[in-house]
C-alpha cells in the first residue's frame, strides 16, 4: 500500500485509481481516505460485479458512480459550460426533514446497511437531494451490482406524491416496467 500512499501524496486535489477493486484489498484504502480528506478520488474496477465483493465499510465512504448511464441522464447530448464554481464544505450533519425520513426509508426498503443509509441521509435537505441520490447513485447500483429493479413500494409511493416533476423523469430514465 506504500505505492497508493505515495501516490496519494504526489497527485493533484484529483486522483484516479484504475481497476483497484479487483486487483486490491479495497479496506486499506479507507485509513489513507481518513489522511487525505481534500482528495477526490475515483477508483475503478475492470467489471461492475466486482462490486459484489466490496465491504461494506467501504461502501459506506464511497459513491457508486456509472459512466454507462450519463447517456440517459444528458438526452445523449451531454453539453458542458465551462464554470467556475466555489467550493463549499459540506457539513456531515444529518437534517431532521421528510426528505431525509423519505430517502431513509426507501433505502432500508431497498436492503442497504444501516451504514449505509445514515451517510446517505446526510446534507439530504430537500426533495431534490432525495431524486438526485436516486439517479446518480442508487438507481445504477440497484440495477447494475445487485441487479434488481429499485421500484418498491415506498419509492412508488413517493413517486406518487411527486415533488417538483422529478419522479416522471426518473420513470422515463430508467424504466418501471
Amino acid at each position: 500500500m506504500d505505492d497508493i500512499r505515495e501516490k496519494f501524496e504526489n497527485s493533484g486535489r484529483i486522483l484516479y485509481l484504475d481497476n483497484f477493486i479487483g486487483n486490491y484489498n479495497e479496506t486499506l484504502l479507507l485509513p489513507i481516505f481518513e489522511d487525505y480528506r481534500d482528495k477526490i478520488v475515483f477508483v475503478s474496477a475492470a467489471y461492475e460485479k466486482m462490486f459484489n465483493y466490496v465491504s461494506t465499510e467501504f461502501l459506506s465512504d464511497v459513491r457508486y458512480l456509472s459512466l454507462k448511464y450519463q447517456k440517459i441522464l444528458f438526452n445523449d447530448s451531454p453539453k458542458y459550460i465551462p464554470q467556475k464554481y466555489q467550493e463549499v464544505e459540506i457539513y456531515t450533519q444529518k437534517v431532521d426533514s421528510k426528505p431525509t425520513w423519505a430517502l431513509e426509508g426507501i433505502l432500508k426498503e431497498l436492503g442497504f446497511s444501516s451504514v449505509i443509509i445514515g451517510n446517505r441521509a446526510i446534507n439530504i435537505q430537500e426533495h431534490r437531494d432525495v431524486y438526485s441520490v436516486l439517479a446518480y447513485e442508487i438507481f445504477p447500483y440497484c440495477l447494475d451490482i445487485l441487479n434488481k429493479k429499485p421500484y418498491e413500494e415506498r419509492l412508488l409511493k413517493y413517486f406518487e406524491k411527486d415533488f417538483s416533476g422529478a419522479s416522471q423523469t426518473l420513470l422515463r430514465w430508467f424504466p418501471h416496467e
